[in-house]
Order: structure tokens, then C-alpha cells, then sequence
């Protein structure tokens, strides 16, 4: 009866022992597991923190944009009212010639910036663009926004 106890006694212990070597190998793999959800909520707040910053360089991008087109259609109505006045000036009388250079090279002037802020435009424009990409595709790869919000972002008018 003695061995009987003996081996029993050897097989808990040996059950002991196995089911200790179990406990840590899934205590291991419990905090493998917490360090990595840890680490997954450090990456998704930076990317909640890079979509906030994104958002804010859109509206400036936006708002850097409607400027331009303000002063593009004023210096279009510059253009056109000097434009008409040259014209007036040329009709009727040779001796404002100093008037007429004047008001060329101001022609001139508006045309070049206009130049500039329509290459301002553009290039507001493709920012624009891209940001609004960037941001779908963070909320994508993030699953923030359903099926037809992304869809809804791709189509929307600037």
C-alpha cells in the first residue's frame, strides 16, 4: 500500500510541476499579449494625434486657399479695369505716353501675380487633395469610418 502512495504522491508532483511549467509559459504569453495591445494603443493615439495635426493643416491649407481665390478675383478685376483704361488712354491722346507705360507695367505686375497665385493655388489645391487622402486612409486602415464614409470622403467636392 506504501507504493501506492508513493507513486501517487509522484504523479501529483509530477502533475504539480507540469502544470506550473503551463502557468508560465501562459503567463508569458499574457504579457507578450498586454505589451502588445499597449503598444497597438501608443501606435493608434499617434495616429489619432498625426489625423488632428492633418486636420489642422487642412483648414489652414483651405483657408490659404480662399485667400488665394479672393485675390485672384481681384486682381482679375485690376486687370480688367486697367486693361480698359489703357485702351482709353491709347485712344485718345498720344501725349499721356508716360500714363500708358505706367499703367502697362502695372498690367504687367498684376499678370505676374496672378501667375503666382494661381501656381499657389494649385499647389493648395494638391495639398489639399492629399491630406484629405491621408486622412481616409488612416481611418480606413483604422476601421473609424464605415464602407460609405470612405466612399462619401472620395467623392466629396474640395
Amino acid at each position: 500500500m506504501m507504493s501506492c502512495n508513493v507513486n501517487s504522491k509522484e504523479a501529483a508532483g509530477m502533475k504539480t510541476a507540469k502544470l506550473k511549467d503551463e502557468k508560465e509559459v501562459l503567463d508569458r504569453q499574457l504579457h507578450a499579449a498586454d505589451e502588445a495591445c499597449k503598444n497597438l494603443n501608443e501606435n493608434h493615439q499617434e495616429l489619432l494625434n498625426r489625423e488632428q495635426e492633418l486636420s489642422s493643416q487642412e483648414d489652414q491649407l483651405t483657408a490659404k486657399l480662399k485667400k488665394a481665390n479672393e485675390a485672384i478675383n481681384k486682381l482679375n478685376e485690376e486687370i480688367s479695369r486697367a486693361s480698359k483704361e489703357l485702351k482709353e488712354i491709347q485712344q485718345s491722346t498720344h501725349s499721356a505716353r508716360g500714363k500708358y507705360q505706367s499703367l502697362k507695367q502695372k498690367v504687367d505686375e498684376c499678370d505676374q501675380k496672378l501667375r503666382e497665385l494661381k501656381a499657389d493655388k494649385h499647389e493648395s489645391e494638391q495639398m489639399h487633395n492629399c491630406l484629405r487622402l491621408c486622412r481616409v486612409l488612416s481611418a480606413f486602415c483604422w476601421g473609424s469610418w464605415s464602407d460609405d464614409r470612405i466612399v462619401q470622403a472620395f467623392t466629396e467636392e474640395i
